[in-house]
């Protein structure tokens, strides 16, 4: 059910074509060539939560990057382990927070919304 929302998420924003071509099916660890990377973007929401995929989702943050990549995540801070990402993270990436009130267009929002974090990787 998530690939046609965001099929049409992007059609609304982009177009039909784009579409098509931006939203597949990824899975983490898996062989991601034919996607074409390197990417100069990648944005990840929330994506940090099951300790088991940590090490699949960077083999694969890895594969579709380069020194010229900025990596987005965004997540809520709810465990611990939740810091072993990024401790494993920093063996490949540079990671910094980013400092919300910096970022246009969010201003005060709801409590959920002000537990959320913002960090940028890039490859070393």
């Amino acid at each position: 059910p998530v690939i046609p929302l965001l099929r049409k998420n992007v059609h609304e924003n982009v177009g039909e074509e784009a579409a098509r071509d931006a939203v597949c099916v990824l899975n983490w660890g898996e062989d991601c060539s034919a996607l074409g990377p390197p990417f100069d973007y990648i944005f990840c929401a929330d994506c940090v939560y099951n300790e088991g995929a940590f090490e699949p989702l960077l083999v694969t943050l890895q594969a579709l990057s380069d020194q010229q990549t900025t990596v987005f995540m965004s997540f809520q801070k709810r465990r611990k382990a939740d810091n072993n990402f990024f401790s494993r993270a920093k063996r490949v990436f540079s990671v910094t927070e980013v400092d919300r009130e910096t970022v246009p267009g969010i201003g005060p929002r709801s409590e959920e919304f002000r537990k959320t974090r913002i960090v940028e990787l890039r490859k070393r």
